[in-house]
């Protein structure tokens, strides 16, 4: 058995890249990529030789993009996935294409506002989830879930925030 879609701490995850492996192994798992959002794993080569003789670890990563959606012209946020690559040309064009993070935050932060739910700004979201390098729409959900303002992190997403559904605060990553 095999995953090649797991995210970790490094963009919307619950767990480290270790962590990640770990529990991989315990699952008996033959193969794992992790691909978190925009973010190329700098420890993959660590990570791959500590563990070569355990599971295979392909290195991976979830590409946000953008297109015009042609039957009404809105754009239309898609993510691919990378897997498998050996190419710094994919690391530079992730790196130079990553998503400002807090302008992205804040911009969502304004549109849950104007919806009535009280998201404090984006230096204070970093300082209550410091295990997570990456600030996305995973850490607002579990924001508004912790202050009662959603039953369930997939409530937040469905009705504010995810990319499909109501979409009352959405924002595009890019």
């Amino acid at each position: 058995m095999f995953d090649f879609h797991i995210h970790t701490t490094k963009s919307d995850g619950h767990r480290t890249p270790e962590e990640v492996v770990n529990m991989a192994i315990e699952e008996k798992l033959s193969a794992i990529s992790i691909t978190d959002h925009n973010v190329i794993l700098e420890e993959y080569p660590v990570l791959q030789k500590k563990y070569q003789d355990q599971v295979q670890l392909i290195n991976g990563v979830e590409i946000s993009s953008i297109y015009e959606r042609s039957d009404n012209g809105e754009p239309k946020e898609i993510h691919v996935v990378a897997l498998g690559f050996d190419s710094d040309r994919l690391r530079e064009t992730v790196d130079s294409t990553y998503l400002d993070q807090e302008a992205y935050i804040e911009e969502m932060i304004k549109k849950l506002r104007k919806c009535g739910i009280d998201v404090p700004d984006y230096a204070t979201l970093r300082a209550l989830y410091p295990e997570h390098e990456h600030m996305g729409r995973l850490q607002i959900a579990d924001y508004m879930v912790n202050h009662g303002d959603a039953a369930t992190e997939a409530e937040a997403m469905d009705e504010y925030i995810g990319i499909y559904g109501k979409r009352k605060a959405y924002v595009n990553e890019m």
